[in-house]
């Protein structure tokens, strides 16, 4: 196994902020087995507030992607910006960059080579061609493993346990004072109150979102316990959401970031949730989870918390689940 001690190790993760936060236990594994390595990790932009004031990191590099950009003016300032990251990333003279992915990627390749780190590691490509910039390759098995496991696993070189570490995300003190102020204005108290977040990126995942009222009307009624509803910023969701829970006991609260969401699920009695990763993120602060699923994959993708319950159906399609049968799952969490 390979000493990190006094080493420089750079983990790339560019993909999506649920991927981000499953990789965050990884990051203490590695500050306490070699305290004296330093650790910068890599992200894109919609991703970084996964990282952001970790006391495990180092150094954080964030770049923009230029396909999330539109127009020329845009997208050579995310080409720039993503140049003079990669220069900063050369500048620090890295021993070791490592993708943190459960398969092989292009894209995670591509920024692990350009780090010029000495030892380059990535998932092992199944074309041959894709080897050459590589020193060393992860060849672990991700099937019916979690995301947090298939992160470890890309770590085996150096010998890094998993010793049960959570995900861990900080939440700036102004989100968290400005979340809590609105909250008491509506006169929700900690711990008296379900918090759902209602948006999903792909539709087989979505729910109805008259079964999300069912829902809250029955957490409202049989419960006695008030809802507060979340969407993705700019939605569908949440232009409808506005308009129909508005009630004093159910009513939507804007989001206008990840960390505001953290504290609405901190403070919660539980977290009903789409599979997303708005769901990751709020995972890490909630009492307890209840995770509605369509077609993802359950064992890899699953809520990573002791006290989550993923419901799902043989049709995978997440609309197919009726609000009693969450109900009756959040009333046992409670």
């Amino acid at each position: 196994m390979l000493d990190l001690n006094g080493k420089k190790i750079l983990l790339v993760r560019n993909d999506n902020i649920g991927d981000a936060v499953l990789s965050t236990p990884v990051l203490q594994a590695i500050k306490e087995q070699f305290p004296t390595c330093f650790i910068g990790v890599l992200c894109a932009g919609y991703s970084k507030e996964a990282f952001i004031d970790n006391p495990y990191i180092d150094r954080l590099f964030v770049y923009e992607k230029a396909k999330h950009h539109s127009g020329l003016p845009a997208k050579l300032s995310a080409w720039a910006g993503h140049l003079k990251t990669m220069l900063a990333i050369r500048g620090e003279k890295f021993d070791y960059a490592v993708g943190l992915r459960s398969s092989f990627s292009r894209s995670n390749a591509a920024l692990v080579r350009w780090s010029a780190a000495v030892t380059k590691v990535v998932r092992l490509p199944q074309k041959t061609k894709d080897m050459a910039p590589f020193d060393a390759f992860i060849d672990e098995s991700p099937a019916g493993k979690h995301e947090v496991q298939n992160a470890f696993d890309c770590l085996k070189l150096f010998g890094v346990e998993d010793k049960n570490y959570r995900p861990y995300v900080n939440i700036p003190q102004n989100a968290y004072d400005t979340v809590l102020q609105r909250l008491q204005t509506a006169g929700f108290a900690s711990g008296k109150y379900v918090v759902f977040h209602i948006s999903s990126r792909l539709p087989v995942n979505r729910w109805k979102i008259d079964k999300f009222l069912r829902l809250a009307s029955l957490i409202s009624v049989e419960l006695g316990l008030k809802v507060a509803v979340t969407a993705a910023p700019k939605s569908d969701e949440e232009e409808v959401a506005k308009k129909l829970f508005c009630a004093e006991n159910i009513k939507y609260f804007k989001t206008a970031s990840l960390a505001e969401l953290g504290v609405l699920a901190k403070n919660s009695a539980c977290f009903v949730t789409l599979d997303g990763g708005a769901m990751h993120y709020g995972s890490v602060f909630s009492p307890s989870v209840v995770a509605i699923f369509g077609k993802t994959n359950v064992d890899t993708w699953k809520p990573y918390h002791p006290k989550a319950v993923v419901l799902t159906t043989e049709s995978k399609v997440a609309d197919d689940i009726s609000p009693e049968r969450v109900f009756e799952v959040v009333k046992d969490m409670i």
